[in-house]
């Protein structure tokens, strides 16, 4: 017998709606970012957001938080 707890329906049912939700706190996310975030919510793991700044990651963190959280974990000088 395996020891597996339920898992929560996933948030997103594609890419494009992963999209959609980011886009109804304001930010657009390009095909690779949103795809990330579907697998990620697919596979139950945490996504990683970090990048140089200007990248854009300071302002994609609210808006995954917002739309994906607790799935997201943060990095950089924004994102404690």
């Amino acid at each position: 017998m395996t020891d597996t707890a339920p898992r929560e329906p996933y948030r997103f049912e594609s890419v494009p709606a992963v999209r959609e939700s980011l886009a109804k706190v304001d930010y657009l996310a390009d095909e690779g970012i949103a795809g990330i975030v579907y697998l990620a919510d697919r596979l139950g793991k945490p996504v990683l957001v970090e990048g140089p700044a200007g990248a854009g990651s300071a302002v994609g963190r609210p808006a995954m938080r917002n739309r994906v959280d607790p799935w997201v974990k943060y990095a950089g000088s924004l994102g404690r």
